[in-house]
Order: C-alpha cells, then sequence, then structure tokens
C-alpha cells in the first residue's frame, strides 16, 4: 500500500509513478483505474495509456454516434480499446468493447429557411466548393459555415467569415479543400436576435486524388496481330470514392464513353498504326489523363 511505501527509506534510483491499471502506461484523461507503481530509474513508463478509449455513443441504439446523432441520445462512455484479433477472447471474458458500428443516419425533413442544398448528402467534392442553401430567417442576427474532420467531428472550423445577410437558395460560402482527403461534415448555423440557433448538416467525402489509370493492352510501341477483325483495347482504372466517366481516345477521336468496369474498348482494325489514351474523371471532379500508347496492328 501506499502508507508502506511511504515508511521505509526508498533506495537510490527508484521512482514511484501514478500509471493507469492494467497497461501500465501514463494516465490519460480515458483512464479509469489509476494506481502507484514503483520504477527502476530510466524504466518509468514515457508513453500515455492506448488501453483505454473514450467514444460518443447513442444511449438508445448502443451504436457509435454520428454527427446527425440527436444530442439529447448521445452519451461518453470509455472502453477496453481491444485490437481486432482479440476481440473474440475479450466478450468471451465478459469485457464490454466499444461498438462497432455508427448510427443509421436519419436526415432530418429539411427546414425551407435553414438548409443546405449543395453539396448533397454523401456526395464526393474536391478543391473549391462553392457551398448552396438558405440563411433565411427572421430577426436573423448571423450565420456562419464550418467545417469538422471525420462522422462525428469534436472540433469545427470556420468557413469565410460571419455573415448577417439574409440568402435564399444561394451561395452561403466556399470552402477550399485543396490539402484534405477523407470524410467531413458541413455544418450551417443561423442565429437570430434572441440568440436562438437553428442548423443544418451534410455529410461528404473530400477526394482531391486524381483517379489512377493506365491503357495495360497493347504496351507501347508493341506490334499486335488482330483477332477476329480486330484488337481490344484493356486498361485498369481505379480511384479513392469512385469512377463517374472514362473516354477512350483512338488515333486522335473520342470513341466510346464508359461508367462502369470492365473498361474496354474494340477497335475494329486489321493493321496500321494506332495510338489510345484515356480521359478518367472520379465522382469529385478529379480529371485523369493517361499517357498515349502508340502501336501496330499487324495482319
Amino acid at each position: 500500500s501506499n502508507s508502506a511505501f511511504n515508511e521505509w527509506s526508498v533506495p537510490q534510483g527508484i521512482t514511484a509513478m501514478k500509471v493507469c491499471s492494467p497497461s501500465g502506461m501514463l494516465p490519460t484523461a480515458d483512464c479509469p483505474n489509476i494506481v502507484t507503481d514503483v520504477f527502476l530509474y530510466g524504466n518509468e513508463p514515457t508513453m500515455p495509456d492506448t488501453l483505454y478509449t473514450t467514444v460518443e455513443v447513442n444511449r438508445e441504439t448502443g451504436l457509435l454516434a454520428t454527427v446527425f446523432t440527436p444530442s439529447d441520445r448521445v452519451e461518453e462512455r470509455t472502453y477496453l480499446n481491444v485490437p481486432a484479433e482479440a476481440r473474440g477472447w475479450a466478450q468471451a471474458a465478459g469485457i464490454d468493447l466499444p461498438p462497432q458500428g455508427y448510427d443509421t443516419i436519419q436526415v432530418i425533413r429539411t427546414d425551407s429557411q435553414v438548409n443546405i442544398s449543395q453539396p448533397a448528402l454523401f456526395s464526393a467534392v474536391s478543391g473549391r466548393v462553392v457551398i448552396l442553401g438558405s440563411a433565411n430567417i427572421e430577426d436573423l442576427a448571423s450565420y456562419q459555415i464550418q467545417v469538422g474532420e471525420g462522422i462525428n467531428p469534436q472540433t469545427w472550423q470556420q468557413v469565410g467569415s460571419q455573415a448577417t445577410e439574409a440568402v435564399e437558395d444561394g451561395t452561403l460560402g466556399v470552402w477550399d479543400t485543396t490539402d484534405l482527403n477523407g470524410l467531413y461534415v458541413i455544418r450551417l448555423t443561423v442565429i437570430d436576435t434572441n440568440n436562438l440557433l437553428r442548423s443544418a448538416l451534410t455529410q461528404v467525402t473530400v477526394d482531391n486524388t486524381p483517379p489512377s489509370a493506365r491503357i495495360t493492352y497493347p504496351e507501347a510501341g508493341s506490334q499486335v496481330q488482330a483477332v477476329r477483325g480486330g484488337v481490344t483495347l484493356n486498361a485498369v482504372v481505379d480511384d479513392q470514392v469512385g469512377i463517374r466517366e472514362v473516354e477512350w481516345w483512338v488515333d486522335g477521336k473520342l470513341v466510346l464513353t464508359q461508367t462502369t468496369t470492365p473498361f474496354v474498348f474494340r477497335l475494329i482494325a486489321t493493321g496500321g498504326e494506332h495510338s489510345a489514351y484515356m480521359k478518367v474523371r472520379d465522382t469529385a471532379g478529379n480529371t485523369t489523363i493517361t499517357e498515349t500508347v502508340d502501336f501496330k496492328i499487324i495482319p
């Protein structure tokens, strides 16, 4: 016990420290069980505890809260943060584990006076994003647009400045996402002269990474034989979020536009020199133009 520890003279080179049990690491705000431990000098823990995590849950569904979960149902709970491979063991041992899934998003019926009409819920965006909607209430004092990272942001950043002029079906703000990628929430907050708040939310995926694409057949500089009167061009196309459109350009002309896999084009020709490239656009509007492949068809 601590009292016994205090009674005997501590040998040189030993320190007593508060640590999180059972990990023995430095206590964090999430640690529910702090104990004093004794260490040889130089062997004290230096890393904060990672065994406990505090998350926001919907107390009715037991699932992780999202920004759309009604605030009166959200509560913070602390759990043992068990690695995936140990979840089965932890459940068998009766340990309460953090929920895996998120609350289903129930979007509240849109308010005609306070809403974000664009970008649409779950859409992909990139670059400079124009946020459209309405902030049009009686006794408007001000409105602001904020963005937060994740499905349930804990911190928010203001986009542009606070505005005091009502907007109806117009531009609420412009958000520069150039250096961002991933899930974000856009929040419109409207305040009236009595300091009453009304807000609207939309969840988007920021994708500023252009798609990757290349023509895999024929290879550049190759000679290929026509099969049944032509050659089938093949491509590999990939994107973090999704592909909107693939254009095949052969011999300088747009010959085919595709929106779904497989991305192939059948070139009807039994000879001659040909060139091909593709223009690929993802759902966020990023565009990639592939390298041009020159090839020769031999009869």
